[in-house]
């Protein structure tokens, strides 16, 4: 079992801090208005995100879950904060990414470190041959900013997999990821006692989830809950798109 630092995320955000202070005045990463300071998009465009407040999700997202874990998610996963993640996994820059994560992670709620009691993060893994195309481990950085406010060291538990399971996922819409049996995952380590806060970007229909909590579980882990950056909306409604920002943003 490898124990992942918090300090890596505070010192990335100090970096960050100090290389867009020294930039100068630059245009708003979302609505191209020149700002100053150390955030790569103005205030008014970061409060207009589909903001989500770590709000509980409800049981009709939790669909392969059978509604009984509790999901907290950031985000809902719509324009522009959508665009903004799938740039960053198509090997984009993470800076606007990194920011809004960190703006999250400050604004988590005492309910959410309440229910998780000292439970330890863990990032639901990111398939090894993405990882190499991007310049960001979402879930992974989420974990540690989470393992920070709450005071818990995250931690990284070896598994085996084959990478198909997720794979087969990429590019497919809503019905076709609940219709898919994600491959049954093996995780090495032996968890018995082990209580963990499990830790993902983006929650469609919650199959990835499952699949890990099950894996988890029959490994003697506990899973209080589940926190994500972004969940996607029920199937009933697309989100409304219209907004003053930039459609090549981020």
């Amino acid at each position: 079992m490898v124990m992942a630092s918090p300090s890596r995320f505070r010192a990335s955000g100090i970096i960050t801090t100090l290389r867009c202070v020294l930039r100068g005045p630059v245009p708003c990463a979302l609505c191209r208005r020149r700002i100053v300071g150390s955030a790569p998009a103005c205030p008014a465009c970061l409060a207009d995100l589909p903001w989500r407040n770590w709000a509980l999700t409800p049981a009709t997202h939790r669909l392969a879950l059978d509604a009984r874990l509790p999901v907290y998610a950031a985000f809902a996963y719509r324009f522009p904060l959508d665009r903004i993640i799938a740039r960053v996994k198509a090997g984009g820059t993470p800076l606007l990414l990194d920011h809004i994560l960190r703006l999250a992670i400050t604004h988590l709620p005492e309910e959410v470190a309440t229910l998780s009691g000292g439970a330890a993060p863990c990032a639901v893994p990111t398939a090894p041959r993405r990882l190499r195309r991007r310049q960001m481990d979402l879930p992974r950085q989420l974990s540690q900013g989470l393992g920070s406010a709450l005071g818990t060291t995250p931690i990284v538990i070896p598994f085996r997999a084959s990478d198909a399971g997720h794979a087969a996922q990429h590019g497919l819409g809503r019905a076709a990821r609940r219709a898919l049996r994600i491959k049954p995952l093996d995780y090495w380590s032996s968890l018995a006692g082990t209580r963990l806060l499990l830790v993902d970007d983006v929650c469609t229909t919650g199959a990835t989830l499952a699949a890990h909590v099950l894996a988890l579980e029959e490994a003697g882990a506990t899973i209080v809950a589940a926190c994500v950056l972004a969940l996607a909306d029920p199937p009933r409604g697309t989100p409304d798109q219209t907004s003053r920002f930039t459609t090549d943003s981020a």
